[in-house]
């Protein structure tokens, strides 16, 4: 499986704690029926030239059946296009698709789903859902399954959350029945969240990784830092928000590739860092703009981003 790191990105949207237990799988919500959901996301992108492009927009069809007993089947299915050509998405076509179970034990999906390393460590600061975290869709990536994989997390609603998920291929070439696990456990304490992450894929030896991120909101202020150990780097970045305003500034070492985390030389030690500013317009519930400025000592230009976001 392709080795990749954690890279960071933004948006202009206020903190919030973590979410525990099932909502660490990311599972659909307790409406009984089938619900169509998407976020449509035009955005103008200016670097070295001006272009239009597509912030990462997707559709899916969620929902839960009622199945009596404190038990309820869940289920999702979710495609990824683009805007700009009005075509499907290739970069995130591999979206979310999984079915499981709910109850008072917790939760059970199986399925390609967020990984409990992604939504530990990667989600408090990924603010921006778009830009950035280009390793959603890598083969055994930290954040996205990729594979099917089955994970089961801990019932909500007290001060400690868990998750746990196992990823297999079905591929018997490469000698692994278990193609890598990740685990995500999240403690609550008033207004701030702590989570410690692992995503380990069992092919690479030097793939093992894990992370820690605490996030705090304290009314109108956010503020969040995450850090990792992987392969003997350690990229860190800290976020704060107010209002419908952000900023975030971090670290790597710069043997790690700044759009795909890979290790391109492990004999560097020359660290790059990045800085996002953003604000956030919201036009109402469902709709907003973003802007964002973005430096990143590893790109060749700055950029600036313009984005109309309309979710249903």
């Amino acid at each position: 499986m392709k080795k990749s790191l954690i890279t960071l990105a933004v948006a202009a949207t206020a903190v919030a704690p973590m979410a525990a237990s099932a909502a660490m799988l990311q599972s659909a919500g307790d409406q009984d029926g089938i619900n169509l959901y998407g976020s449509l996301r035009p955005q103008v992108i200016s670097d070295s030239s001006v272009k239009f492009s597509d912030g990462t927009s997707r559709w899916g069809i969620k929902g839960s059946h009622d199945l009596g007993n404190g038990l309820s089947s869940i289920y999702r299915i979710e495609r990824g296009f683009s805007t700009a050509t009005r075509s499907e998405n290739n970069a995130t076509v591999n979206r979310l698709g999984y079915a499981g179970l709910s109850g008072n034990f917790g939760t059970v999906l199986m399925g390609n789903q967020w990984t409990p390393y992604y939504s530990t460590i990667g989600s408090p600061s990924d603010l921006f859902a778009s830009n950035g975290l280009d390793n959603y869709n890598d083969t055994g990536g930290p954040f996205r399954s990729n594979d099917s994989a089955l994970a089961y997390a801990l019932p909500g609603g007290g001060m400690f959350g868990g998750a746990i998920a196992f990823v297999s291929n079905g591929d018997a070439d490469d000698g692994d029945d278990i193609d890598a696990i990740s685990a995500g456990v999240t403690l609550t304490t008033g207004p701030i969240t702590t989570g410690l992450g692992y995503h380990k894929v069992e092919a690479s030896e030097d793939d093992a990784r894990t992370g820690l991120s605490v996030a705090g909101n304290f009314g109108g202020f956010g503020a969040i830092f995450m850090v990792e150990d992987v392969d003997g780097a350690n990229p860190w970045a800290i976020t704060g928000t107010f209002a419908n305003f952000l900023a975030q500034y971090g670290d790597r070492d710069s043997s790690l590739d700044g759009n795909l985390g890979d290790i391109i030389d492990s004999n560097t030690d020359t660290d790059t860092s990045f800085f996002t500013l953003g604000y956030n317009w919201k036009l109402s519930s469902n709709t907003r703009v973003q802007f964002s400025y973005e430096s990143d000592d590893a790109a060749a230009d700055d950029k600036w981003v313009a984005r109309y976001r309309v979710d249903f």
